[in-house]
């Protein structure tokens, strides 16, 4: 069960797509919105109990999409082994038994997805006892039916009728690129596809890479990490013009639609991604202070969703940096108050704010009087 689920881990984020998590409790608790997704995947899910399995149902019959790999449902929740698998019918299946899994060389061929798949696996471990009972094949190993669709009110499954551990890995470099297609197939057949493309130098799909994607506001913080391998250049395509800030270097790389950049094995890089120029934060001067006192300071921000994260320091009037008040604060467009004391014994004079947006390395100052 552990192989099967790192397996899902390493195709989903090695073909570009991030997932989420929700559990069994959770579902049977009703403390999750299944609309929210797209897909469900159910890697090895054998037992299932009756209010998971009435759930899951409901949602493909709403619409949604369900994704499993092999043998869903066939132990009740308390893991008593069930007569037929409780989401047979959703998946268009029925059982001839329960027989061992069976190591076979398997076919993928067929439109799935508007994809042609013309590809081949050796030693998948399959399912035996699985026939199509309304669902459409789209593989076959011997005559075991593989990767099979089905409609069910206004959703779809798809059952691979195999666990993904025993199917060749997307991140390996002996994978041919028809066999990644099938899985890429996979995700297109849910209407999932990765928001960036990822080359090296000569267009050919870049493995071993992961890119996670959050959501700010209307802003996309983006990291690229590769876990293992070669330092090796890349080129990522960007779905359209955006204004692109490095930050790690803290750089502003301006408006583009595609980043180069060096992979370098266990070191991810940072971007920020935003439709339109990211503004800084507005700081207004406080009025003058006196020794003993605390300077209230108040940042607001222009943007009109989400965060901003900003580096804040303070000089004395002598020039030397006051590293008491060095802080990273976050605010959005509600804005946010920084307090600056200010000791008996610190120096009069003018004193001089710099606030630092942290994206785009933009500095705003400011100066208030200590008297």
């Amino acid at each position: 069960y552990e192989g099967d689920h790192t397996a899902w881990h390493v195709a989903l984020r090695d073909l570009g797509v991030n997932f989420r998590y929700f559990t069994d409790r959770q579902l049977r608790r009703g403390e999750v919105d299944l609309k929210a997704f797209k897909v469900i995947l159910l890697p090895l899910t054998q037992a299932l109990g009756p209010q998971e399995v009435q759930r899951l149902r409901e949602y493909v019959q709403q619409g949604g999409t369900l994704i499993a790999d092999a043998r869903p449902g066939v132990y009740d929740g308390h893991c008593k082994p069930l007569a037929a698998g409780s989401l047979d019918e959703v998946f268009g299946v029925k059982r001839t038994g329960c027989p061992e899994a069976v190591l076979a060389e398997a076919t993928f061929s067929g439109e799935l997805a508007g994809a042609r798949l013309a590809a081949t696996a050796s030693r998948l471990r399959v399912d035996a006892g699985v026939v199509a009972a309304g669902a459409t094949p789209h593989g076959l190993a011997g005559d075991t039916p593989l990767l099979l669709t089905h409609t069910l009110g206004q959703g779809k499954t798809l059952l691979l009728n195999f666990p993904l551990l025993s199917f060749p890995s997307p991140a390996a470099a002996t994978t041919p690129p028809a066999t990644v297609g099938v899985l890429q197939a996979l995700l297109a057949y849910a209407g999932i596809a990765p928001a960036f493309s990822l080359h090296d130098a000569t267009g050919a799909r870049l493995r071993n890479i992961e890119v996670t994607r959050w959501l700010n506001g209307t802003t996309q913080l983006v990291s690229v990490f590769r876990h293992s391998g070669l330092p090796e250049a890349a080129v990522v395509k960007l779905p359209r013009d955006l204004y692109v800030y490095d930050l790690k270097a803290r750089r502003d790389l301006g408006k583009r639609n595609t980043l180069k950049l060096t992979l370098t094995p266990c070191r991810a890089q940072f971007f920020a991604l935003a439709p339109q120029p990211l503004p800084p934060v507005t700081v207004p001067a406080p009025p003058p202070a006196q020794r003993g006192s605390v300077v209230r300071l108040a940042l607001t921000t222009p943007l009109a969703r989400g965060q901003q994260a900003v580096k804040v320091q303070v000089k004395l009037p002598g020039g030397q940096l006051a590293d008491w008040s060095t802080r990273v604060v976050v605010l959005d467009r509600k804005g946010t108050t920084v307090a600056l004391p200010v000791a008996y014994n610190d120096p009069v004079g003018s004193w001089t704010v710099t606030v630092t947006e942290l994206c785009t390395n933009q500095a705003s100052t400011c100066q208030f009087v200590v008297k």
